[in-house]
């Protein structure tokens, strides 16, 4: 069988329905990953989760994140974090150093 008829589409988003009120920007949890929402949505509407890329938000100040290191998303807290919360973010795209508020890149998808 060839390849293209394996591959049924590109993969970089899903639709989804909104199980909350979702906001542009707003990471989703999705299974054991994340994706982030492209637009605005209420509870019962469709939206589309972007599911690869890079994206940049705030991460645990205490942590000390290493690039290539697996990172976690902290749903209550809205940051990443290298504790094991269920939900894998990605890959550090960068270094992190323990004790500096900051925000990092992290690869999904």
């Amino acid at each position: 069988m060839s390849v293209s008829k394996l591959i049924v589409e590109a993969g970089d988003s899903l639709y989804l329905t909104a199980t909350a009120d979702i906001k542009h920007a707003d990471i989703i949890p999705f299974g054991d990953g994340i994706g982030v929402a492209v637009n605005d949505a209420v509870i019962g509407k469709i939206t589309t989760v972007l599911m690869t890329g890079v994206i940049v938000r705030p991460v645990t100040t205490a942590d000390t994140i290493v690039q290539g290191d697996i990172v976690f998303w902290d749903d209550t807290n809205k940051e990443f974090t290298s504790v094991d919360t269920g939900i894998q973010a990605g890959i550090a795209w960068e270094n992190k150093t323990g004790g500096i508020v900051a925000e990092i890149g992290v690869k999904i998808g």
